[in-house]
């Protein structure tokens, strides 16, 4: 394969996953809100709940289209399972955690049926944790990057 277009895959990739990051954190950002206005008994505003229960399962799937990605670009690049670079296992076993992550949380918000619901709570936490996993994807992604350029 030509040595610029693995170039510019790599970075096509890093480029689709930082914009998806992004967007999850803007989407938390509109959770938490959500959350802490529930929480203080202040009324809800519905244009951010209805934002954020319609980009949810985009930004779920767009997750999943860059997990995918990224394996198909390994593998097409001969990269996994072996690699001199440290970084790519690491990389690639955060991704395998991360997408499954992302459906949960999207499943979980689908149990929500009332305001007392525990389902809240744990997507709520399911969001944390998608979070805290993204920056040490994006952290490593970017690893992988300067390693191997």
């Amino acid at each position: 394969m030509d040595a610029e277009l693995i170039i510019l895959l790599k970075y096509s990739h890093a480029t689709f996953n930082a914009l998806v990051f992004f967007l999850c954190c803007l989407q938390g950002l509109l959770g938490w809100r959500i959350r802490h206005l529930r929480q203080t008994g202040a009324a809800p505003i519905p244009q951010i709940i209805k934002s954020h229960r319609k980009i949810g399962p985009i930004l779920t799937a767009l997750g999943i289209l860059g997990v995918f990605g990224g394996l198909i670009l390994g593998f097409t690049l001969h990269q996994f399972p072996v690699t001199y670079n440290p970084y790519v296992r690491i990389h690639l076993s955060i991704a395998l955690i991360l997408g499954p992550l992302l459906v949960c949380t999207f499943f979980s918000s689908k149990q929500i049926k009332s305001i007392n619901s525990t389902w809240r709570s744990y997507h709520a936490l399911l969001g944390l944790v998608v979070f805290c996993f993204y920056c040490l994807q994006v952290t490593l992604g970017l690893l992988v990057l300067t390693y191997t350029i």
